[in-house]
């Protein structure tokens, strides 16, 4: 195996590694697979936060759900999960490659959003039952 493969380079410095994560599950304990993207209902959306809260219950399918975006680990001075200016493209967004193959980028503005979306977790600051 090649080393840099096995974990993320940290943001924008000049490290080994990967510069890819791979979101491979809705919920902490539902396996992203063919039958489980295809409409898909959100059960654990982003509570306690009420802007995501409202998603609860809504149908989503392999153009919403995530697989693979640019690496957002955190580390000191970095937000986890949401860009910011350490990361690989800074405070702008992100590429994110979805379930149905096509890749996005998706701005800062958009992310909340496509990020309960697209794995039902809560978001980062929210994350208790993704731990």
């Amino acid at each position: 195996m090649i080393p840099d493969l096995a974990d993320n380079a940290l943001g924008n410095r000049k490290r080994p590694g990967s510069s890819y994560e791979v979101y491979g599950y809705l919920t902490p304990h539902t396996l992203k697979t063919l039958s489980s993207v295809s409409n898909y209902v959100l059960r654990d959306v982003g509570a306690p936060d009420p802007d995501m809260v409202a998603f609860k219950g809504t149908t989503v399918g392999p153009s919403d759900i995530w697989l693979i975006l640019d690496d957002d680990d955190p580390f000191e001075g970095s937000l986890p999960d949401f860009p910011d200016d350490t990361d690989n493209h800074g405070a702008g967004g992100n590429n994110v490659v979805f379930a149905d193959g096509h890749a996005d980028w998706v701005n800062s503005h958009d992310w909340n959003k496509s990020y309960v979306r697209g794995n039902d977790y809560p978001l980062p600051g929210f994350d208790s039952l993704a731990k």
